[in-house]
């Protein structure tokens, strides 16, 4: 039977593949219409450079604002910020492009999000935040999501994810708040396969819940 290619190589990769990933993805027409899972895969698989270019093509092609939304995201799970903040300002800046008004005013939403939860990521100190319960939200794929953070002694002690309207990827909602309390910083997590926008909700409602708790210990 026929297999959906994208998700087919995708499959190849994880099983430590990536020749007969590349050879799926080979075959494909580049204006394919999943291209942020396509962006996205190749940006797993350390294709940096191929990642990014097919963003531009397809920012050229008239979708700007989710090119480079997802751009922005390819940067950001590498750990290069100041790339990944300038990627998320041309998806605020771009026109409108083709897509249904809704769809990228939320592309926007989570672009700005993503901005802000970056610029804070430098500013966070755990150390810094009295104890207590902190609660933040921020946009996720279905919609917003809510979380609450513990702090105990200088230290995160869990994350919960309180409401979302997310309809899969639940694997994010628990791997994502344990890989932060793990490394004790919103900062080199990886988002969860296929649940980027699920993942970084959470990593951005984290870093604005902890600014909160910084900013209370000011007061």
């Amino acid at each position: 039977g026929w297999a959906d290619p994208i998700s087919l190589a995708h499959c190849y990769w994880k099983l430590g593949s990536k020749d007969m990933a590349v050879g799926v993805l080979a075959q494909l027409p580049y204006d394919d219409t999943r291209h942020g899972m396509l962006i996205k895969l190749w940006a797993d698989m350390g294709e940096f450079d191929k990642a990014l270019a097919l963003a531009e093509r397809k920012a050229a092609d008239g979708m700007p604002t989710i090119a480079y939304l997802v751009a922005g995201d390819t940067c950001r799970l590498a750990g290069r910020y100041p790339q990944a903040l300038a990627y998320y300002r041309k998806a605020l800046a771009a026109p409108s492009g083709f897509g249904r008004e809704g769809d990228v005013q939320k592309d926007r939403e989570r672009a700005q999000a993503s901005l802000e939860a970056i610029q804070l990521f430098d500013t966070l100190d755990v150390v810094r935040v009295p104890d207590g319960k902190y609660a933040a939200s921020s946009i996720a794929y279905a919609g917003p999501l809510h979380v609450e953070v513990t702090v105990r002694g200088g230290r995160i002690e869990a994350i919960r994810v309180t409401k979302h309207e997310e309809k899969q990827f639940y694997s994010a909602l628990t791997d994502t708040p344990n890989q932060i309390i793990q490394k004790q910083s919103v900062k080199g997590v990886d988002a969860v396969t296929g649940a980027t926008m699920t993942s970084e909700a959470i990593l951005n409602a984290t870093a604005k819940a902890l600014a909160g708790g910084m900013a209370k210990a000011k007061k």
